[in-house]
């Protein structure tokens, strides 16, 4: 026995509900992007503080970071040890970060 298969215009507004969710979800990410994009953007160039595990802080001029926010790419990094002119810091390593000054509306 075969059982009744829907026709197109009896699962339409399933589709149409997946497909607006769909494109709920494409816009909720596209303004997170943004958002963050907005936020990297506006510390970038700014003194920043980071306070790593071990209760080791450092200073150094925030440049940007790689999309998944793994690493963070400074300018002289001031370290116990002495000043590097360019390194990265894994964000593992960190604890929090301070940079006074951010404008969000950048």
């Amino acid at each position: 026995m075969i059982s009744h298969l829907p026709t197109a215009e009896e699962s339409s507004p399933s589709v149409d509900a997946a497909t607006s969710s769909m494109d709920d979800k494409i816009k909720a990410r596209s303004f997170l992007r943004e958002r963050f994009i907005r936020a990297i953007l506006a510390m970038s160039g700014k003194n920043a503080e980071f306070y790593m595990y071990e209760n080791t802080n450092v200073k150094a001029e925030f440049g940007s970071c790689d999309r998944e926010f793994v690493n963070i790419y400074v300018k002289n990094l001031q370290t116990p040890l002495g000043l590097i002119s360019d390194a990265l810091l894994r964000t593992n390593d960190i604890d929090r970060i301070h940079i006074r000054d951010i404008n969000p509306s950048v």
